[in-house]
This record gives C-alpha cells, sequence and structure tokens, in this order.
C-alpha cells in the first residue's frame, strides 16, 4: 500500500505543480493539501501551497513558507557595480519566506 500512496502523492504533487505553472491558484492548493495529507513530511507541497497562497495575495503565505523550509534559487541580477566586463552577479540562495516577505504589498 505504501508504494501506491507515493504514486498518489507524486501524482498529486506533479498535477499540482502544472496548476501553479498555468496559474490556477486556487486548484494548486487544492491539490497540494490532498498531497500534503499523505505525506507531510516532505517539504515540496508546502513550498507550492506558499507560492500559490502570495500569488493570490493571502495572508497565510508566509506561514506556509515557513513550514516548507525549502530555499530556492533567485534569478541572476546585474550588479550595481560590479569589476569591467562582468555580465550580471552570481545566483543566490534565500529562503522562500524571505523571498515572500520581500513581495510584502507588491504581490
Amino acid at each position: 500500500m505504501q508504494a501506491q500512496d507515493w504514486a498518489t502523492f507524486e501524482r498529486l504533487r506533479r498535477q499540482a505543480q502544472f496548476l501553479l505553472q498555468a496559474r490556477r491558484y486556487k486548484e494548486t492548493v487544492e491539490l497540494a493539501l490532498k498531497a500534503i495529507a499523505l505525506f507531510p513530511e516532505d517539504p515540496r507541497p508546502y513550498a507550492q501551497v506558499a507560492y500559490a497562497l502570495a500569488r493570490q495575495k493571502q495572508s497565510e503565505a508566509p506561514e506556509w513558507a515557513l513550514k516548507s523550509g525549502v530555499s530556492i534559487e533567485l534569478a541572476p541580477r546585474p550588479p550595481l557595480r560590479g569589476p569591467a566586463g562582468a555580465k550580471h552577479a552570481p545566483a543566490r540562495h534565500a529562503p522562500l519566506f524571505e523571498i515572500l516577505m520581500s513581495f510584502k504589498g507588491n504581490l
């Protein structure tokens, strides 16, 4: 039964990821919560919920980001002052919570 539960979890998580990319945030949350019910120790559905709630400008988004505990990579940004010939600053990692808090009021 464990293998079947894992397959169901992966299916729900992948569907939630697809819906998140399609900007169907309410459905993303629904599927991610079903995945969390199956395997609450996996942080990926928590991050999906956090992103979906943030895009909906819901105040619960930072709480879900904390639950996920996931770090994500930010896209490189051009430096304000860098060495001659430098194209961009190196990518940095930041906790999802910090990213969501930086959007405060801009979502």
